[in-house]
């Protein structure tokens, strides 16, 4: 009798270890549990406001040069004549996210008062153009200037309903601060973690490919090769990033 149960209990525990061992294998690489268990260093690189012929495409050469990802929080208004940069976007492997079609703070926000409708609106505006251009439904997006203050929990309850997921930025390169900051000073300010951050899946350093960011590629060098000596991996943010967003 004893043997019998001790056979049924060796029989549960290896069904039990193969369910566990196939779990791990779905789970994707860039989730906060993987970052977890092996301790790994992780950056999101991010750039909002573009697409941009010039600038965003100077970008994209050193990120290909560099052969590192990032993630690109794009605006509506300014997809045509950029369809080709958001095509090469998603073909070279870089995810792309909503980032509203204006990014007109007086539409969108009355102060800190999201104007829910329109603001959501404007999201899927700008990811049915998205996927209209490349074949890509983006569920991911930034607020124009950030969450902070502006995301309620009523607003979040609509944005889960349609699936839509919030990123901020841990680190920022402030090249929206002052276009004429030079190279050397957004290299500085990107290594900077903004205190008031709380725990978040890796650094998600943000700067902007906007045709007025010159300054950016040239720091965008400094940048990838500092955190590619700190031992740093750079990951998309994509539907399985775990969400991110200020208190």
């Amino acid at each position: 009798m004893r043997c019998l149960l001790s056979k049924k209990i060796i029989a549960s525990l290896c069904v039990s270890l193969l369910l566990l061992i196939s779990f791990i294998s779905i789970i994707p690489k860039n989730s906060y549990a993987y970052s977890q268990n092996t301790n790994e260093k992780i950056i999101y690189l991010t750039f909002d406001d573009g697409p941009s012929k010039k600038v965003t495409e100077d970008v994209l050469d050193i990120l290909q040069a560099y052969k590192v990802k990032a993630t690109f929080f794009v605006v509506g208004e300014q997809f045509k004549g950029n369809e080709s940069v958001l095509k090469r976007i998603h073909n070279e492997g870089h995810s792309l996210g909503l980032h509203s079609y204006t990014h007109n703070f007086s539409k969108l926000y009355n102060g800190n008062i999201v104007n829910q409708e329109f603001f959501i609106g404007e999201m899927l505006e700008c990811q049915k153009e998205l996927k209209e251009i490349t074949g890509v439904e983006s569920t991911i997006l930034r607020f124009p200037g950030g969450s902070h203050k502006r995301l309620s929990d009523s607003l979040l309850d609509e944005l889960n309903k349609h699936n839509l997921k919030v990123y901020d930025w841990t680190h920022s390169s402030e090249d929206a601060v002052n276009l004429k900051s030079p190279p050397c000073k957004l290299f500085k300010n990107s290594l900077k973690k903004i205190p008031s951050c709380k725990k978040a899946p890796g650094a998600i350093l943000l700067m902007h490919c906007n045709g007025s960011n010159k300054n950016s590629v040239k720091a965008l060098p400094l940048i990838i090769e500092h955190y590619q000596k700190e031992g740093y991996k750079f990951l998309t943010i994509t539907p399985n990033t775990p969400v991110y967003h200020c208190e």
